[in-house]
């Protein structure tokens, strides 16, 4: 899963978000986003949470919902996004990279 971080992910609406957190939960893959400016060069205080999935070769992305899967999920990734959280000046870096 760590080839899934750190990308740009480009909304059909034209809205741009970072992948900072990525697990699984019941088989099913679940990413944790924060929102990016147009200009990709900083984040935008708005986090995103969203099953992904690839169904007849195309890539679909759905916003969580559910509070009960958003809870556990966020109980998962959270270790994970912690210190990225904490420590913004890391997180651009790797979205300046």
């Amino acid at each position: 899963m760590q080839n899934e971080l750190f990308k740009i992910l480009e909304f059909g609406d034209g809205t741009k978000w970072f992948v900072i957190g990525v697990t699984n939960y019941n088989n099913e893959t679940y990413k944790y986003l924060i929102k990016v400016n147009n200009e990709e060069t900083d984040f935008i205080d708005e986090f995103l949470l969203v099953k992904y999935y690839i169904k007849d070769g195309k890539e679909y992305i759905v916003k969580v919902k559910d509070s009960k899967i958003s809870e556990t999920v966020m109980l998962k990734i959270m270790p994970e996004i912690k210190p990225l959280l904490s420590h913004k000046k890391e997180i651009l870096e790797k979205l300046q990279a």
